[in-house]
């Protein structure tokens, strides 16, 4: 972003900013299983390529997020008389687009070669992204000639390497993507959707009842 975001309702944002952690003081209790269920295989899949410490957080993280999203919905509504519904709805959003985030940033690492299984060692994956990084569009003989690859090497490597659009491939010509390209290309990826927009639909629902 080259600008900042514009943020409606900042003075309430900041009240229930300071006012919250006071507000919450017992344990969060974890559910077994990821309430919303969209994003969980693909953070699965990703986790499995980090270090069991990391993989143990972010699994964490990831089933708390209903329980705590609940609480903040309930504790706002609380105080703006709210229905159930728009409290549920509320929770809802607010979980599937902090959980889409938190995907999106495991999913990120792999611009750094983690996360992802390309069938080479950590350290390859490593030294070829940042050979292609440094360099100006090449061909496929030039890649595995320049990297030190054997052919069948470089063809897997290659392969995994655009399936995480990391490098773009025009017949035998091997490009890095860029940083910019990459984010953007994430978040437009099938694998990562927008989430139900809960709101919009009780609103249509509320509006179809009156």
């Amino acid at each position: 972003a080259k600008t900042p975001p514009e943020i409606a309702n900042k003075p309430i944002f900041d009240l229930i900013a300071a006012s919250l952690p006071d507000s919450f003081t017992d344990p969060v209790e974890e559910p077994a299983n990821l309430i919303q269920e969209g994003y969980g295989s693909e953070l699965r899949m990703r986790l499995r390529h980090l270090p069991a410490d990391y993989e143990y957080s972010m699994q964490k993280l990831a089933r708390q997020l209903f329980p705590v999203c609940l609480r903040i919905a309930s504790w706002c509504g609380k105080y703006s008389g709210s229905s159930d519904d728009e409290i549920m709805a509320v929770t809802d959003d607010l979980c599937g687009h902090a959980l889409r985030g938190l995907v999106l940033s495991v999913a990120g690492l792999a611009w750094h070669g983690l996360g992802i299984d390309t069938g080479c060692p950590k350290q390859t994956t490593v030294r070829v992204l940042e050979y292609l990084r440094l360099r100006e569009p090449m061909t496929m003989s030039e890649l595995a000639r320049g990297a030190h690859l054997a052919k069948k090497e470089r063809d897997l490597l290659v392969e995994r390497l655009r399936a995480e659009d990391l490098i773009r491939v025009d017949g035998k010509i091997v490009t890095a993507t860029s940083y910019a390209e990459f984010v953007e290309g994430l978040h437009k990826r099938k694998e990562f959707p927008e989430p139900h927009n809960h709101w919009a639909t009780l609103s249509k629902k509320a509006q179809a009842a009156a």
